[in-house]
């Protein structure tokens, strides 16, 4: 059996879409546990009032972030295996049914992932990234660091729940890529499948969504650098197998500071700058010579360079659209309308 974790805060305008797209799944063999993480809106009413399914449990505990209400779920979780789904994200309804089957076929995988599209919420655009192209209705064991960043989101994923448990669950104390630094250390160790096929889909732009909160800015960037830090340790620890975790580490950490420098946000660079670990720094090339303005144009001209050699070696660029972008948002609609 499969459980599936859903978090939910302030999400009652939201989770009566998600939870239907739960319960139409053609396949049957789960449950659904529900982890309200102190609500001050009717969310819980109102899925009590739509619903009325054994399947579905709700769990109630105070306010303590989207980790610790995750973790919950899988505590009181019965089946062998998690499929996470945040409460204003949708699964297509062979969503479950295709990640068992692929299960089947990898008995040994400690982490299954597919491809997502993204839906704004407000203007309701369907769209898919180029990620899958390479792996279009294929399924395959595959190293999950050619690019984290759009390898597989949370709501996307099948995992062990022995697996997670062994690895400690999501970290309470980041407020963000805690999904990340989870799924990535999984598969540093273990065993991933990667389904080129969208059958999950994340919903941006939605009211009251955590990743919406910039005020929390440099907390967001200060816990990306330390989600970092702990791959590069993990990467050490196994002996540097590997090879791709340094690489998308120098990838992502670039990516970040290059954002930072073009804003000329020196007072966040320094920030970031001293959370890099000394081997971070060492391997990235990172000095305290960024925050001088008059560097400033040198500097973001080598970044665009390491960009672009990411680039010629094959690496899914970030934000690059499907070329069968045109195909899926038609098998969606034909689904969805």
């Amino acid at each position: 059996m499969i459980s599936v974790v859903i978090p939910l805060y302030n999400k009652a305008h939201t989770i009566v879409n998600t939870l239907t797209t739960v319960m139409k799944q053609t396949y049957k063999e789960f449950e659904v546990i529900i982890v309200n993480d102190g609500s001050t809106d009717n969310g819980v009413e109102v899925i009590k009032s739509n619903f009325n399914d054994p399947k579905i449990r709700i769990i109630n505990q105070e306010n303590a972030g989207v980790s610790a209400a995750r973790n919950k779920g899988v505590q009181e979780a019965q089946g062998n295996w998690i499929a996470f789904l945040d409460a204003d994200d949708e699964w297509l309804p062979q969503y479950l049914e295709t990640l068992i089957n692929v299960l089947k076929e990898h008995p040994q995988a400690d982490l299954i992932g597919c491809a997502s599209y993204y839906k704004d919420f407000k203007t309701k655009k369907i769209s898919a990234n180029a990620l899958i192209d390479k792996y279009f209705n294929k399924s395959v064991k595959i190293n999950y660091f050619i690019n984290p960043d759009k390898m597989t989101h949370i709501g996307a994923t099948l995992i062990s729940k022995k697996t997670f448990l062994a690895f400690g669950g999501f970290d309470t104390s980041l407020i963000n890529n805690e999904d990340l630094l989870l799924l990535g250390s999984i598969a540093m160790y273990g065993y991933f499948v990667y389904i080129g096929k969208c059958l999950h889909v994340y919903v941006g732009n939605v009211m009251g969504q955590a990743t919406s909160n910039i005020s929390q800015q440099e907390t967001r960037i200060k816990n990306n650098i330390e989600v970092q830090n702990r791959f590069y340790i993990l990467y050490k620890k196994g002996n540097k197998k590997n090879n791709l975790v340094p690489i998308s580490i120098k990838y992502r950490s670039r990516h970040l500071f290059l954002q930072l420098l073009k804003k000329k946000n020196y007072h966040t660079l320094q920030t970031a700058i001293s959370q890099l670990s000394p081997d971070l720094r060492k391997i990235l090339g990172f000095t305290n010579l960024m925050l001088k303005p008059s560097l400033n144009k040198p500097f973001i001209l080598y970044l665009y360079i390491t960009k672009l050699i990411w680039k010629m070696h094959g690496f899914p660029k970030v934000g690059t659209p499907s070329k069968y972008n045109s195909t899926l948002t038609k098998e969606y609609h034909l689904i969805y309308g």
